[in-house]
C-alpha cells in the first residue's frame, strides 16, 4: 500500500476515527460528515471500513487490543484487495447496547450512503455482544449491497460458506430467544405457585410507603377517579417515588401493581 496518509477527527467522547488510504482524493475523512468518492454512482468503491472497539479504560490505555484489531484487519482487507481503508474506533465502549457508538454510527452511515463498500472486523462480538444486534447489521449488509466480513467466524457475506454461517447464527439467535422466554414463563410459575409475588417478597420493592398505598386503594374502592386520587395527592404535597407529581397513569400504575394487590384493597 506504501506510507500510510492519516487524518484524524473527533466523534465524540470514546470515539475517533483515522482514515488510512493511499488516495486522499478517493477517501477524505469530513469532521461529521461522510467519505467523498469519484467513483460511478452505480458502483460500490473499493474502500473498506475497519472497525475496532475495546469496552474498558486499561485496554484504551494500553492500546495492545486496538492495534491487534487493526494488524489483523488491515492484512485481511489488503489480502482481500482493498487498498483504501478507514479505521473506525469506538474505545472503552461497552458492546452490550448499540446506542452510544459513534465510531460504529459513523462506519453504517458510509456503508449505507456508498461511500464504502465493505465492513471488516476482528469478532463478531465487536458489533455487539447480543447476536441478535450482530444480526441486525448482518441485514443491513444484505439489504443496502455491502460486504460484512468477521475474522473470528471466518464469515464473509461474499462467498457461499459465509451465506451459510449467517443461516447457523439467524437459527441460534432465533433459538436463544425461544430458551429465554420459556425460562422466564418458568421461573414466574414456579414463584407464583409458592406464593410470592413480584414487587413485594422478591425482585425491586416499591418506594411508596404502606400508608400512601393504602390511601390510594382505599379512595378508588370509594369510586373516586384516578385524575381525582392524583390531584388528592398532589394537594397534599405527596410525590411520586421519583419525586414526581402524580398523573392518571402512575396512579393507575399503582393500583395494578402486584404490591398493592398484596395489600389486599385492590
Amino acid at each position: 500500500m506504501g506510507p500510510d496518509n492519516r487524518s484524524q477527527t473527533s466523534l465524540g467522547p470514546g470515539a475517533k476515527i483515522i482514515a488510512i488510504h493511499s488516495s486522499l482524493e478517493l477517501c477524505k475523512v469530513v469532521p461529521m460528515g461522510r467519505a467523498k468518492t469519484s467513483r460511478p454512482s452505480n458502483e460500490r468503491p473499493s474502500v473498506a471500513v475497519l472497525y475496532t472497539r475495546v469496552s474498558t479504560v486499561g485496554q484504551v490505555d494500553s492500546g495492545l487490543s486496538l492495534e491487534q484489531q487493526e494488524r489483523s484487519l488491515r492484512q485481511a482487507a489488503t489480502a482481500a484487495g482493498y487498498e483504501d481503508l478507514v479505521l473506525l474506533s469506538d474505545e472503552g465502549v461497552s458492546g452490550k447496547s448499540m446506542q452510544n457508538r459513534p465510531a460504529l454510527r459513523q462506519a453504517l452511515d458510509l456503508l449505507a450512503d456508498g461511500s464504502a463498500g465493505a465492513l471488516f472486523v476482528s469478532k463478531m462480538d465487536r458489533l455487539g455482544r447480543k447476536t441478535r444486534d450482530a444480526l441486525d447489521i448482518v441485514d443491513l449488509a444484505d439489504a443496502q449491497g455491502w460486504r460484512l466480513v468477521a475474522l473470528d467466524l471466518g464469515l464473509d457475506t461474499a462467498s457461499p460458506v459465509g451465506r451459510l454461517v449467517l443461516t447457523i447464527l439467524a437459527a441460534v439467535a432465533e433459538m436463544e430467544l425461544q430458551r429465554i422466554s420459556e425460562r422466564h414463563r418458568d421461573w414466574h410459575a414456579a414463584k407464583r405457585a409458592r406464593g410470592s409475588v413480584w414487587g413485594v417478597d422478591e425482585g425491586p420493592r416499591s418506594s411508596v410507603p404502606i400508608e400512601v398505598r393504602r390511601r390510594v386503594l382505599a379512595n378508588r374502592h370509594a369510586g373516586m377517579t384516578l385524575q381525582a386520587i392524583a390531584d388528592s395527592l398532589n394537594a397534599d404535597g405527596i410525590a411520586t417515588p421519583r419525586s414526581a407529581t402524580w398523573s392518571t397513569s402512575n396512579v393507575a400504575a399503582l393500583i395494578e401493581s402486584p404490591a398493592s394487590a398484596a395489600v389486599g384493597l385492590a
